[in-house]
């Protein structure tokens, strides 16, 4: 019994990573998707741009279940038989998922924020549009900060590089 133990906190880790990140993802697009129909309401033809905005919190998801996956491979699970995994080694591969669910469950949600504020700043955001500084300005800011911010996530998964949220990361880029 106790060696069966192992395998369920390395799962349930796997579950809990595709669930958060899951999560946030679908929260994510849902507040990004919001802004994006009242954007395409007014003008069919910007879909294609404010879709790019839309989709990147999607991105949080793809990483949760891909965590999930190489848990599920290590533990054998899809191989169909499992291996047999000591307490502290399922303890230790389910702290090792908790980083991508946190993360993403907060990135997908902070993307869809951040990419609803760019398409209501600028609903061409990702078009060129250059009527005014103020507006270039914006452009500018917006693409690096939204795409950029996936970048930082991917670093994040890793429990050894988490870092805190820097607003001077997207003036490197």
């Amino acid at each position: 019994m106790l060696g069966q133990l192992g395998g369920v906190y390395a799962l349930l880790g796997a579950a809990v990573a595709a669930l958060l990140a899951g999560i946030g993802s679908a929260v994510g697009v849902a507040i990004a998707g919001q802004a994006a129909a009242g954007v395409v309401t007014e003008d069919p033809a910007k879909f294609s741009k404010v879709l790019i905005l839309q989709l990147l919190p999607g991105t949080q998801g793809i990483y949760g279940l891909l965590i999930a996956f190489i848990v599920m491979v290590k533990v054998g699970l899809l191989s169909g038989s499992m291996a047999e995994l000591s307490v502290v080694q399922g303890a230790s591969i389910f702290a090792a998922c908790m980083p991508i669910a946190f993360v993403g469950l907060i990135s997908g949600i902070s993307q869809g924020i951040r990419g609803t504020e760019r398409i209501s700043q600028c609903p061409d955001v990702l078009s060129g549009c250059r009527r005014n500084a103020g507006r270039q300005k914006a452009q500018r800011t917006g693409k690096r900060y939204v795409v950029c911010s996936d970048g930082r996530n991917i670093c994040r998964s890793c429990p050894a590089c988490f870092l805190p949220d820097a607003e001077w990361y997207s003036d490197l880029i």
